[in-house]
């Protein structure tokens, strides 16, 4: 049974129905834009295939995870230290919690288990699609009436299998890696459609479905109109023929046939080939449409933008920006950025403790760092000045220039 609230003096706990509808969009057809298989069944999967499914999201998505591990790096006693970087050059230990980030942002948490020692050490995601979280108290493959809520009991995969291909397998928290972005924000609906709260993260890209389905079928819409009107095709009005059949001086079969002759002598006219001839209008088709297709493309891609912490600087479109203004924005892009980094930053320490323990080394002899991405940005003038005074040390000044730092406990100027 879950707790209402752990805070209240209480001897007795209560359960949340499950009343609270988490939102559901009346669009869940698999066909969007060129793709005949969206999978909006599986919250994971539809998550997964609309991260991939165009390069302004999936672009937006990388530097968004990038950016959380802008400077990762190690810190710590001198001997685990080195073999910290030692092992990590081997492993991909920054891939692997760069990876952790990329899951972070599509799905709005990471959920992992680790496997080998040192060089071999890996932290591998679960596939999200095939993954469930239960509270305690909650048996596998049961539906409750009330809303499923923490502590979390057990973690499971192909949970409710019950054949010997694919067998459910539980985890003990203990046994995870596991991080959530605002989980308390909404109601959720998990893989097996039970309602949740505060047990998986709050995805950015899940209030940005209609926006990136809407950029998918007006991309596509885009693609087919182009392919039929935008390879120089004309209209042909030849008003001779036309004035013929008025007058009743030529009977419309008669017409239709003379029409046909015509096309097959001009369909495969080259370019810079002219049309001379009396009676004949030709006109262009409009290849653009009666739309402002491209404004309301641009305001979807400003929509998907914002919606991954992005701005026109970060995306390429730099002549839309003055350095003032993209100095503010970038500025306030990375205040907000920062409260995801260091729940990130929490969740690369979980993985470089299991690595720690695997090596036989002590947990937090080592940890991970990540540049403050809202921190001022110095010249080096001013680092040298501040060097120069005793401010800074020299492993602060090499920091800050991206250089490997002295391997010296006291390094004072």
């Amino acid at each position: 049974m879950i707790s209402l609230n752990a805070a209240l003096e209480s001897t007795k706990t209560f359960s949340i129905a499950a009343a609270i509808e988490p939102l559901s969009s009346s669009d869940t057809s698999p066909r969007v834009g060129p793709y005949i298989n969206i999978d909006t069944s599986n919250p994971a999967t539809y998550r997964e295939q609309l991260a991939t499914c165009n390069t302004y999201v999936s672009t937006s998505i990388n530097k968004y995870a990038r950016t959380l591990t802008k400077g990762m790096r190690f810190e710590g006693a001198t001997k685990a230290k080195k073999a910290v970087q030692s092992a990590a050059k081997k492993n991909n230990l920054k891939g692997q919690i760069q990876t952790a980030a990329r899951y972070f942002v599509i799905h709005g948490h990471y959920i992992a288990t680790t496997i080998g020692k040192g060089d071999t050490f890996q932290a591998t995601p679960l596939l999200m699609a095939a993954t469930t979280i239960l509270p305690e108290g909650v048996e596998p493959g049961s539906s409750p009436k009330y809303l499923l809520e923490p502590p979390i009991g057990k973690f499971y995969v192909n949970e409710g299998s019950k054949t010997s291909e694919v067998k459910e397998v539980p985890l003990d928290p203990a046994d995870v890696i596991y991080c959530a972005l605002n989980p308390y924000d909404s109601i959720q609906d998990d893989i097996l459609q039970r309602k949740t709260r505060g047990l998986y993260g709050q995805s950015p890209l899940d209030p940005l479905k209609p926006a990136i389905r809407a950029l998918l079928d007006v991309n596509e819409g885009q693609r087919i109109f182009y392919k039929k009107y935008g390879n120089g095709r004309y209209l042909y009005n030849i008003r001779a023929l036309e004035k013929a059949v008025t007058d009743g001086d030529m009977e419309p079969a008669d017409a239709q046939a003379a029409l046909d002759v015509w096309m097959e002598k001009n369909k495969n006219l080259s370019a810079n080939e002219d049309l001379v001839c009396y009676g004949l209008d030709v006109s262009s088709i409009d290849a653009n449409g009666t739309l402002d297709v491209m404004a309301f493309k641009s305001a979807l891609e400003t929509e998907i933008m914002v919606g991954l912490y992005q701005s026109p600087l970060t995306m390429g479109a730099s002549f839309q920006t003055t350095y003032a203004s993209s100095y503010m924005v970038e500025e306030d892009r990375m205040m907000v950025l920062e409260g995801d980094q260091s729940i990130l930053e929490a969740t690369a320490n979980q993985i470089l403790n299991k690595m720690l323990v695997s090596m036989g080394y002590r947990e937090d002899s080592v940890t991970v760092k990540f540049d403050e991405l809202s921190k001022p940005k110095f010249t080096s003038q001013e680092i040298l000045e501040w060097r120069n005074t005793g401010l800074l040390n020299d492993n602060q000044a090499l920091l800050w220039g991206g250089f490997p730092t002295k391997d010296v406990a006291d390094n004072a100027p």
